[in-house]
């Protein structure tokens, strides 16, 4: 990456959780808040972190939290969230529903940016548009896209100028690092 650019973290916590049943980033998993986990790993990589969401609980971890400026739009409204508060060149979009993510990996995607307006990290040939960093360039894009109803990730990804960062080559030593712990059985299978 460019040294001359500049990154902030925005983790994304701020989704209805229908399939958990309640907000997934407070539940409880290895004895603390899923999104500890992820805030954590990148605590430790001296980059500006926020926190995308509309319950105030967020609070509580000491980073600013934001409410969505356009509800109900899924992660692209996260995007725009972060996209109109950050004062970086790009920001680095993460899911409080990853525990396993490591800061390892989230250095690699960064040491992958370049002039490409996203860059996106893939794994077992699945695209990963909450391990991703977007320019700030892309926020008219993005805008366009909320008021036309055009809410699909990929279809962004795809429909603009994207790299795509493989991540396979940490499968053997953080195999579970994508995995999304999204319903409660979830929980259960990945608790230990």
């Amino acid at each position: 990456m460019n040294s001359s650019k500049s990154i902030e973290v925005y983790v994304l916590a701020g989704g209805k959780s229908s399939r958990m049943g309640q907000d997934k980033g407070m539940i409880l998993f290895q004895n603390k808040p899923m999104i500890q986990h992820i805030l954590d790993e990148v605590k430790n990589m001296k980059l500006p972190i926020n926190i995308v969401a509309n319950n105030n609980a967020y609070k509580t971890f000491g980073f600013p939290v934001l409410k969505d400026i356009v509800q109900e739009k899924g992660p692209l409204g996260g995007i725009l969230t972060a996209m109109n508060h950050s004062q970086a060149d790009e920001v680095l979009i993460l899911s409080c529903d990853m525990p396993f993510m490591t800061s390892k990996i989230i250095h690699h995607l960064i040491s992958k940016s370049d002039q490409e307006q996203i860059c996106v990290a893939q794994s077992k040939e699945q695209l990963h548009p909450l391990c991703a960093i977007y320019k700030l360039t892309l926020k008219f894009e993005i805008e366009k896209r909320i008021a036309h109803g055009q809410l699909k990730m990929l279809d962004l990804i795809l429909g603009v100028q994207s790299k795509i960062v493989n991540m396979d080559i940490f499968e053997k030593e953080h195999s579970d690092a994508f995995v999304n712990i999204n319903k409660p059985k979830d929980l259960v299978n990945f608790e230990n």
